[in-house]
């Protein structure tokens, strides 16, 4: 208030230059004792020790993952057609390879046998091929090929003759 002669006024503006002053001075304090003050080095990177020698290479070669080796059912014995109950098969089987004899009579009456041999092909299937004489005194000769069910107790294949043409056969095991 312009004119005051009580000297408010004047406190005042004394009490704020004060202030100004003080923040002044604080100031330079603090920049003074950043000056004073010991101030660490930035970190400098340390050197890592490069190796003279390679890394050692293995001398044995990585294993890889195991094989896999399809299980292939074990078929040996005695097996007896669904269809036609008198014509039964024997098979020896060795690991993925087997032999086989069979004999029987046909739906039409005539007596049979056969001999043949058979392998694996992938898991639970196999080929066949086989000849066969007949009570008619014909010869014949034929593949298959068929499944063996994951028990190993029924089979069953599709084949070809060369008398008798196309057939197929479902069997169990005795």
């Amino acid at each position: 208030m312009p004119g005051r002669k009580d000297g408010s006024e004047d406190w005042f503006r004394w009490s704020v230059g004060a202030f100004i002053g003080l923040l002044g001075a604080g100031g330079g304090i603090v920049a003074l004792l950043g000056y004073l003050a010991p101030v660490p080095p930035p970190p400098t990177a340390t050197a890592v020790p490069v190796p003279t020698k390679p890394f050692p290479v293995p001398t044995q070669p990585f294993p890889g993952p195991a094989a896999i080796t399809p299980t292939i059912p074990s078929i040996s014995g005695v097996w007896r057609d669904v269809e036609n109950p008198s014509a039964v098969s024997r098979i020896n089987a060795d690991g993925g390879r087997f032999d086989f004899t069979r004999q029987g009579i046909l739906p039409n009456g005539v007596v049979f046998e056969s001999a043949g041999s058979g392998v694996f092909t992938t898991g639970q299937s196999f080929t066949t091929s086989y000849s066969a004489r007949y009570g008619s005194g014909l010869t014949s000769t034929g593949t298959c090929s068929g499944t063996v069910s994951t028990s190993a107790r029924q089979m069953t294949l599709a084949c070809r003759d060369s008398l008798l043409g196309v057939f197929s056969v479902s069997a169990v095991r005795q």
